[in-house]
This record gives C-alpha cells, sequence and structure tokens, in this order.
C-alpha cells in the first residue's frame, strides 16, 4: 500500500475514534503520525531492500524484530497521544506512568493477536 494511502487511512481510523470517544483531533493526530513513520521504521528493522507489499508481522520480521517494531511503533503512537492529551509536562511522573503502562497493555495485546494470526498462517487458513 502507498505511503499516501497508509497516512490516509490512519487519518481516518484516528478520526473514528475521534467521534465515538469525544477527543478533537487528538487520535487522528497521533495515528496520522503513526502511519507516517510506519514505513520509515519498516525500513529501519528490515533494511533498505525491501520487497513490494510486505507487512509486519512474526513471519516476515521473525518473533523479536516484530516485537522490537511493535514496540517502537506503539510508544510513537502513544507518546504522540499522551502529550497532546495533557498538553503539559506539570505532572511528567504520572505522565510518564500512563505511557508504560498503555504502552505494556498495547503491546501484549498486539502480541497477543498476531501469535493467534502467525498460528492461523501455519495451519493454511
Amino acid at each position: 500500500m502507498s505511503q499516501t494511502k497508509v497516512v490516509f487511512f490512519s487519518f481516518l481510523a484516528g478520526l473514528a475514534i475521534d467521534m465515538f470517544s469525544n477527543t478533537p483531533g487528538m487520535h487522528a493526530a497521533a495515528c496520522t503520525l503513526a502511519g507516517f513513520l510506519r514505513e520509515p521504521l519498516i525500513r529501519f528493522y528490515m533494511g533498505k531492500d525491501l520487497p513490494e507489499g510486505i507487512y509486519p508481522s512474526y513471519k516476515t520480521f521473525g518473533y523479536g524484530g516484530f516485537f522490537r517494531y511493535a514496540v517502537t511503533f506503539i510508544i510513537i503512537q502513544h507518546v504522540a497521544l499522551f502529550l497532546l492529551e495533557s498538553l503539559t509536562f506539570f505532572d511528567p511522573v504520572f505522565l510518564a506512568l500512563r505511557i508504560f503502562a498503555s504502552v505494556a497493555m498495547t503491546t501484549l495485546l498486539v502480541c497477543t493477536v498476531e501469535a493467534f494470526n502467525i498460528e492461523s498462517q501455519k495451519s493454511g487458513e
């Protein structure tokens, strides 16, 4: 998928979250940033010679590579979101704790879902 489409769909996903959670533009901005940085992150972790249409998974990155990619991607998105939400560094310890807890839970969820995905790929479904 082209970079333009990724950024556009990232914005739409963030906008949908914003509409249902009453957070005007915060998720849209964080998701757009994440969509914009997706391709450079893939190139950083996979190298310069990438086949067309590659997408991050345990199968393409390996377990350690996918975990590093996912954690980096999630940290970028969550730091952007929580900084936009707080708009201040008034209580940096609480902000860091919220970011860390959210990154940990999201990473656990992403890796769990991807583990089920790799099992379905192995069984041929």
